[in-house]
């Protein structure tokens, strides 16, 4: 309930000034973008999963890890694609873009991660001496992603670097992997084209065209192969470009739907006779459906199918 006085004689101006306070009322109640926090028990074995809904993120330490007693929060913090560009402004990182992440309004995700004890008293994560505890985050978002990255820096701070070690899509669901030792912020971005010759256009060559059957049978090595034709320069290829490659099982032979990164290499094409190319072995892969992932520093990141009969 509120109170207006005014000198205003005028039954319009006395209305004007009624709709206003209205208006600001109802804007004070309107609801914030906030940060969303889980909190689990940290397990050395299993996966540790931090489901907000249309974005997760995930833990798994290396096998062998011992501790107990550890809990883990993460913060889903709301970050604008600007409040994000200013944070980078003035590392080797200036010209990422954060991802933005389908739900949140418009905004990037990052994610804030701290351990604590079973009676709330914060305690450092556990780490290990090599970077060999995966983290990943799963995200629903219809931007063209050019060179992904997966950055971390210490809470609070602008001392970020790239951990990135694997890119997974599928339609509008991307998931960016990495391996860290220690825990801090976490932010999945496009790095844009870092290249000397600039972004290139993707192509695809057969036998995985979308015209082709695509299917092949298991055990078989599968040729696949793209070129890159510049984006500046009309009719010159790239030639300089670095790409990896993934695969991710998403159905069995009975067509059972599942979810298995079966294959994952940073570095794995080498540019010959005009394209960029690289052999995939099938023989350690059971039959069944798989989607195929090119990403690489000069073009945007591309997903294809194939099966195994």
């Amino acid at each position: 309930m509120f109170l207006l006085r005014s000198s205003a004689t005028s039954p319009w101006a006395r209305a004007a000034l009624l709709v206003a306070a209205v208006l600001s009322t109802m804007a004070s109640f309107a609801p914030a973008q906030n940060s969303i926090s889980i909190t689990h028990p940290l397990s050395p074995t299993s996966l540790n999963v931090f489901n907000f809904g249309p974005h997760s993120f995930k833990v798994q330490y290396p096998a062998g890890t011992e501790f107990s007693g550890i809990d883990m929060t993460v913060v889903a913090e709301p970050l604008s694609p600007s409040a994000f560009a200013q944070r980078v402004a003035n590392t080797q990182f200036h010209q990422a873009a954060c991802d933005i992440y389908l739900g949140e309004a418009g905004n990037c995700i990052d994610y804030l991660v701290t351990c604590s004890n079973p009676v709330g008293g914060q305690v450092s994560c556990p780490s290990t001496k090599s970077a060999y505890i995966s983290v990943e985050t799963s995200f629903n978002s219809n931007q063209t992603i050019v060179n992904p990255g997966f950055l971390t820096t210490p809470i609070g701070k602008n001392e970020w670097s790239n951990i990135l070690d694997a890119f997974y899509e599928m339609r509008i669901d991307p998931t960016a992997h990495g391996h860290t030792n220690g825990f801090s912020e976490f932010v999945a971005v496009a790095l844009g084209a870092t290249n000397p010759e600039g972004p290139g256009n993707f192509a695809i060559e057969p036998p995985l065209q979308n015209s082709d059957p695509r299917s092949f049978p298991d055990g078989s090595s599968i040729p696949v192969a793209f070129t890159l034709s510049s984006a500046s320069h009309p009719g010159e290829p790239v030639t300089d470009a670095t790409a990896g490659l993934t695969v991710l099982m998403v159905a069995n032979a009975e067509n059972q739907r599942v979810s298995e990164a079966v294959f994952a290499q940073q570095i794995a094409f080498h540019y010959e006779g005009g394209a960029y190319r690289f052999d995939l072995s099938t023989k350690k892969l059971p039959k069944g459906t798989y989607v195929l992932t090119i990403f690489g520093d000069a073009f945007a990141s591309v997903a294809t199918t194939f099966t195994l009969h």
